[in-house]
């Protein structure tokens, strides 16, 4: 046909058919897949190079042949069945399977039904994105068994703060599921104050670029507050996209030793920056490590000035001392103890004090010697008391030799008062009387009168030295002391001045006595003397009242003795207990003024106290009191 002839349609189609035809060939060659093409018959009527390839065979082995008689073993196989199904139900089909012609491989399969009842099928190898799918799917199961028997909690937020992951340990720790979380932000789950935290540390881990380790604090579910050492970290996915990845440890408990810790210090520093001693912590080669403020209240020296020292506390002893001292402080860093060391000091101002050390190693709870502690201890004013009592003993033992010495005297003055004195006082008085017996008619009334004053001066004098003798007996001896029934003893006495003084009146009451602890001799002779004097006192009454009681008192025993006599002015209440110290004059009442004195004297040797109310015409009360 010449270009001037015109071509029919038919011609026209299948230049256009040829063209087409061209085309597809053309485009099914430049595509990486492999591609085939089936008739209704299950033949070969396309193909290109991939597939050849692919396949091993030539093209003029392909084309015209049916599929399954090349290929066999496909018959009956998920191939056929899912060729038949792209046909039949005229829709494409998708599938992967193993290779025939390559055991081990994979590849995926497109087919599409073609217009002609036939199949056109893409294929291509995946069996390296096979292998990288596996690796990843066991790397993901590896990380997540990791992260899910990690003791340790750990998340990941995408970058606008949304949960995509929670390992098990979170999901424990605060009853949480990511099911829940999935897609939330912190505050959506969590308290406002402590979403903010955990956003901003998020934000500042993008914003740095690196990983970055701080403490949070969460809410745990029963409304409790919990501790975390956090390491967050940025990372991104395939696809760039950025995420902020998380692991916590729980250091709730760190937490809270940390604050017992700080809280214990602050007791520790409370009681020991109040502490009256000084106080010291020196570490394992003997260098201060802490002291207390009263060192400056000890040596005037501040706490500051002390840690400055290079060698405390040696610059604070006299030359004399820091020998002994320097060995003591070897001793101490060597690990030995020692308490009330006794050392002088000097002062920053110059005085000097005494003072008593101590020390004794300190151990960490591995048994390792971290250092020594000393407590210093300001004794001055015992040392000074101390040569104080030193000074009073000396004095006392001075005293004690010229009270031994005035005792050997009183004894020599006791023996002749017994028979120097007495002997010729008893003669005076025989003799005065012998006198007046038989020679009276020989002198004259003043002579006779003379004579019996001689007489009765001379019996006077006589009954004083008795008293004398009889109170220096008391003096200070042991006392025998025993449990005392004192109102057995009072009714004892009783009954013996009833026997002598039958002719007088007299009303005895006699009431409760406490027992007393003393000596029983003794405290019949305070009986004797206490009822004798208010028998006598009270002679001027027609009917004599006397009253015997006393009471028990937390501390001591009270008694009395209670007259109604003729009683005296109450100015003379201490007077009477001294030696020969009377109110009265011995025309009117017997006695030397003796037996008071030897009341006080054995109640002061008992250790309590005597004393007297009177009153003129008014009757006479007398106490004594002896210690439980």
């Amino acid at each position: 046909m010449t270009p001037k002839q015109k071509a029919s349609p038919r011609e026209t189609v299948v230049e256009l058919l040829r063209k087409s035809e061209e085309k597809l060939t053309s485009i099914l060659a430049s595509i990486t897949d492999c591609h085939f093409e089936l008739d209704k018959n299950w033949r070969f009527i396309r193909i290109n190079n991939q597939s050849i390839a692919y396949f091993g065979r030539k093209r003029e082995e392909l084309i015209g042949r049916s599929y399954f008689e090349v290929f066999p073993t496909l018959k009956r196989s998920i191939f056929e069945e899912h060729y038949n199904k792209a046909v039949s139900e005229s829709t494409s089909v998708h599938f992967d399977v193993e290779s025939v012609l390559y055991p081990g491989k994979c590849v995926e399969l497109h087919a599409y039904p073609t217009e002609e009842g036939g199949v056109s099928v893409f294929f291509r190898d995946i069996t390296e994105r096979k292998q990288m799918e596996v690796a990843l799917r066991e790397s993901e199961e590896r990380f997540r068994a990791f992260m899910d028997n990690s003791p340790t909690i750990a998340w990941a937020k995408d970058e606008q703060g949304r949960h995509t992951y929670l390992n098990r340990a979170y999901e424990k720790r605060f009853g949480v599921r990511l099911e829940d979380w999935r897609g939330k932000t912190d505050f959506e789950v969590w308290p406002p104050e402590i979403a903010s935290t955990f956003h901003q540390h998020d934000l500042a881990v993008l914003a740095a670029g690196h990983t970055l380790d701080m403490v949070e604090k969460a809410t745990d579910p029963d409304g409790t507050h919990s501790f975390w050492w956090i390491f967050k970290f940025p990372f991104q996915d395939a696809s760039g996209k950025r995420y902020v990845g998380g692991v916590g440890i729980d250091i709730t408990d760190r937490k809270r030793m940390e604050v017992k810790l700080r809280e214990s210090e602050q007791r520790f520093r409370a009681i020991a920056d109040y502490t009256y001693d000084c106080e010291h912590w020196f570490d394992s080669d003997g260098k201060l490590v802490w002291v207390n403020p009263a060192v400056y209240r000890l040596t005037g020296y501040t706490v500051d000035e002390c840690m400055a020292m290079s060698n405390y506390p040696l610059p604070l002893f006299d030359a004399e001392e820091k020998e002994r001292l320097a060995s003591y402080l070897v001793q101490a860093i060597q690990g030995s103890s020692a308490n009330d060391v006794e050392f002088r000091i000097r002062c920053k101002d110059g005085s000097r004090k005494w003072v008593a050390a101590s020390w004794q190693p300190i151990y960490d709870v591995n048994g390792f010697c971290m250092g020594h502690r000393s407590s210093i201890r300001d004794i001055t004013d015992r040392k000074r008391a101390e040569e104080k009592v030193q000074e009073l003993n000396k004095e006392l033992q001075r005293l004690v030799m010229e009270l031994k010495t005035a005792n050997k005297d009183l004894k020599t003055f006791s023996y002749s008062i017994s028979h120097d004195l007495r002997t010729p006082l008893i003669s005076i008085q025989g003799f005065s009387r012998r006198l007046l017996e038989k020679h009276a008619d020989h002198l004259d009334e003043k002579g006779q009168q003379y004579l019996r004053r001689i007489n009765m001066s001379s019996i006077r004098l006589t009954e004083m030295l008795a008293d004398l003798l009889t109170f220096l007996s008391f003096g200070p001896k042991k006392i025998a002391s025993s449990q005392v029934k004192m109102d057995k003893l009072a009714r004892e006495f009783f009954d013996e001045l009833k026997e002598v003084q039958p002719e007088q009146t007299i009303s005895w009451h006699i009431k409760s006595l406490p027992d007393a602890k003393g000596d029983k001799t003794m405290f019949r002779q305070v009986f004797a003397n206490l009822l004798s004097n208010a028998v006598k006192y009270s002679k001027p009454r027609e009917t004599i009242v006397i009253e015997v009681g006393g009471w028990a008192e937390e501390q001591r025993n009270v008694y009395y003795v209670k007259d109604n006599g003729i009683g005296f002015p109450a100015e003379y209440a201490d007077k009477i207990f001294e030696v020969f110290e009377r109110l009265h004059t011995s025309e009117e009442f017997e006695g030397t003024g003796v037996g008071l004195a030897i009341v006080k004297r054995v109640i002061d040797q008992h250790g309590g106290e005597v004393w007297v109310h009177s009153k003129v015409d008014g009757g006479t009360t007398f106490y004594f009191s002896i210690p439980r």
